[in-house]
């Protein structure tokens, strides 16, 4: 065959994501990786890199079925022995007896394609002759014979058309509720016993020069294309497209894990099983049910294809199988060792055999996990169903947050906050003329360039409430009136966001953390603590706390929260004023001589402010009208303090549209009148072009993932695209919480490859009591 890279075939179209350097979308470096890993192998690397290349052509519209098949039908067989892909220019003049007149071709390849163990295929296929023309199917004579054409309907290429099918499975996924809390990768770990590092679902988090939020993030699993370039380069058809709902599935028995699906796959989605997988398959079994845990005569998948359909079906269903599928093929959890896998979808869900056992139908693993975390980012459904139709839900929830969108105010939904202000408080002694106690502050604007009707008219930006006092005496931190407690530096943790206590209330709650160094605990298996809260030289609440190893570890550190009922009445310090309030631990501590003595050792301090009045539940309102743009303030202090000159307050304020001029002021309000500002005011020039706060324009953004390559994807996303200059970064660093990355795949094992494959009969032996060996 020809050694010629892809790249150098210059005087052929390129697809719409192919450049000099790389024919892969996923760039140059992907690309080396991809004909690296494939020359690890005794296969061919550069006809699989060719392969992929033309798939990708394939699918891009610029070539068509019939040139791509037969262009490398004698390749393949002769590197494979066989190409089990649809070519079918040795179709010839035998007799095919065994369809049924009014049984479709479709449905007569899905019985015989790949279920019979003595015959393959391609020996089907010899057999058939005039059977295809016989049915009505002129269109699988060969390439050679003059047609163009290769079926849509077969069995593993296409799926089949929106009135043959019953379904057509995929996603909604909406990044703008992602907050990269990797539930959903957690959630497919756990229900398909996938290996370290092969996360059929990934979080990706990433930089964009064209989207400056602070975290983008792409949820990626398999996009199940309808139109899946993987399929079509597997010589002996492992990667297919199931017919009835386009689950794009590999049969784990009949990969041959050749690794062309992984070069032409344009995202990036499969993993190979270089070694024994990390969760055995007796755990999948005892996890999520097994047909062989249930039935003695149940021992390999061949067994299981032998069932009559619709028994096959019943013992599925009733042991709760989370391995096969209805067609009695092992396309579902972990693969074996030497074989490909990939997001599959739960196709057993899908078949309803779960139900009541590990999920129903309608339902994915890592839809169900984000759900249980609150965030219902993925809403997986049948894309051919309308909203109110069963198993609805992606559908709808994509005309939901689409109705929404239109619902938003265009100006205030294409707004960006673009005006950042930092108040200097107190910075000139704005503070000295304001009374001690609870004030209202307004965060207000003014256009100042003349062009409203009103120029003088402030707007109401944002309000808060805040104290006003002097710092005080002793801060916590120089105080010294007690020692350390041991659990201070590991986070024991005062009187939350507690800014006052109130002498009027006699039952206000404090609440605490405490958290200590189970390495302290010694031989121990519990540890009592007297803690208590003392405000200045006053104790005003105490309580005993139990730390145990058994029931209170998080993080390799013992934890518990400890709620204190404040009695304000009896707090004997003066009101109006700021004193300190300690969070004491009762512990032994021993001196230069040995001796031990139970002392109250400070683990958190702050400072209160003590009042007799709260503040007002409804703060006082100015009398201006709200600004036509959205504005915010953030991190306002509960206490301002007088002598404090480094105090700042931020604030934003929307982007608008046209140049303007604006000043702002952040001022406090007394006697329910008088307005004292807190800060010098801000003069700020709207001179920048406007710039909307999301790439669609304010509008819902759907896309799909390189959907002009013609793949035909079944995961819709809501959210920001990554652009062409999108780079991926580590996700610890962007604040997303541990993002995985591919450089965590384990590839120690890629040196062994052919002794995978050598001895992958001895991995597909299956079953709790297996002792028949597949074929494979």
């Amino acid at each position: 065959m020809s050694t010629e890279k892809p790249s150098d075939k210059t005087d052929e179209p390129a697809h719409p994501y192919e450049t000099e350097e790389s024919f892969h979308p996923l760039g140059k470096e992907w690309e080396d990786r991809m004909r690296e890993d494939l020359e690890d192998t005794d296969f061919d690397a550069d006809l699989g890199m060719q392969m992929a290349r033309d798939a990708q052509r394939l699918v891009a519209g610029e070539i068509s079925e019939d040139e791509f098949y037969s262009e490398y039908h004698d390749d393949v067989e002769e590197e494979f022995e066989v190409d089990e892909r649809p070519v079918f220019d040795d179709v010839s003049g035998a007799e095919f007896d065994d369809i049924d007149d009014n049984e479709s071709m479709l449905e007569a390849l899905r019985d015989i394609d790949l279920e019979g163990d003595e015959q393959s295929r391609r020996e089907v296929m010899k057999k058939m002759g005039a059977g295809a023309a016989f049915l009505g199917y002129g269109v699988f004579a060969s390439y050679d014979n003059g047609e163009e054409d290769v079926p849509e309907s077969i069995s593993g290429v296409f799926p089949a058309d929106e009135d043959e099918r019953e379904h057509r499975w995929g996603m909604v996924i909406d990044l703008e509720r992602c907050d990269g809390c990797l539930a959903c990768v957690t959630g497919c770990v756990d229900e398909n016993g996938t290996s370290t590092g092969a996360n059929w679902m990934y979080v990706f988090a990433y930089e964009d020069e064209d989207n400056t939020d602070e975290a983008n993030l792409l949820v990626r699993p398999c996009q199940h294309c309808s139109n899946a370039p993987c399929a079509k380069v597997c010589p002996v058809r492992a990667r297919h497209t199931r017919s009835k709902d386009g689950l794009v599935l590999t049969d784990y028995e009949t990969c041959i894990g050749c690794r062309y699906c992984q070069v032409a796959c344009p995202y990036g989605v499969n993993y190979f099983q270089w070694g024994e997988p990390n969760v055995p398959m007796d755990a999948i079994e005892e996890t999520s049910g097994s047909i062989h845990q249930e039935f003695d005569d149940i021992n390999s998948p061949s067994d299981v294809r032998a069932l009559d359909e619709e028994e096959r079906e019943d013992r599925l269903a009733e042991s709760h199988d989370h391995v096969y599928d209805y067609r009695g093929r092992w396309v579902d959890s972990r693969p074996p060792q030497g074989v490909m896998g990939k997001c599959t979808m739960c196709p057993s869900r899908q078949d309803g055999h779960t139900e009541d056992g590990h999920g129903e139908k309608g339902t994915v693993a890592c839809m169900d996990a984000c759900d249980a975390q609150g965030m219902s980012a993925i809403h997986f459904g049948d894309l051919d169903a309308e909203v109110g139709d069963e198993y609805d839900r992606a559908v709808r929830y994509l005309e939901r947050r689409t109705e929404e969108r239109r619902d938003v105010n265009q100006e205030q939904s294409t707004m960006k906050f673009e005006a950042d202000h930092a108040f200097a408080v107190n910075a000139g002694g704005e503070l000295d003329d304001i009374d001690d106690g609870y004030h209202p502050l307004y965060y207000v604007g003014q256009r100042t360039d003349g062009e409203e009707p009103e120029p003088d008219a402030w707007r109401l930006i944002d309000e808060d409430a805040v104290v006003v006092t002097d710092s005080p005496a002793a801060e916590p931190a120089d105080d010294g009136q007690f020692g350390l407690s041991v659990i201070q530096p590991l986070g024991g943790t005062g009187p939350g966001d507690i800014g006052a206590l109130y002498t009027d209330d006699p039952e206000q709650e404090v609440t605490a953390t405490i958290t200590y160094d189970d390495d302290e605990f010694d031989e121990e298996d519990s540890r009592e603590f007297d803690v208590e809260l003392q405000l200045g030289a006053q104790t005003v609440a105490e309580q005993t706390v139990t730390l145990t190893e058994e029931e209170d570890e998080v993080d390799e550190q013992l934890q518990t929260s400890v709620t204190f009922t404040v009695d304000g009445e009896a707090i004997e310090a003066p009101e109006g004023q700021t004193s300190v309030l300690f969070l004491l631990v009762e512990e032994v501590v021993e001196d230069d001589d040995g001796d031990e003595t139970m002392e109250l050792r400070q683990a958190d301090a702050r400072p209160v402010f003590v009042s007799a009045d709260r503040p007002a539940a409804n703060v006082p309102s100015v009398d201006y009208q709200p600004a036509s743009q959205d504005g915010e303030l953030f991190d306002v202090p509960q206490i301002l303090y007088r002598d404090d000159d480094e105090l700042v307050i931020e604030g934003e304020f929307q982007y608008p549209t046209t140049e303007q001029s604006w000043t702002f002021r952040l001022f406090a309000l007394e006697d329910d009148a008088v307005e004292s500002d807190v800060a010098e005011p801000i003069e700020y020039d709207f001179d920048e072009e406007y710039v909307s706060n999301t790439p669609w324009g304010g509008q819902i953004s759907s896309f799909r993932l390189l959907e002009d390559l013609g793949t035909d994807p079944n995961v819709i996303y809501l959210g920001n695209e990554p652009g062409p200059n999108a780079e991926q970064v580590d996700g610890q660093e962007s604040g997303i919480n541990g993002a995985l990355s591919y450089d965590q795949i384990d590839t120690t094992l890629w040196g062994e490859w052919m002794e995978i494959i050598d001895d992958r009969s001895e991995h597909l032996q299956y079953g709790a009591d297996a002792g028949t060996t597949v074929n494979s």
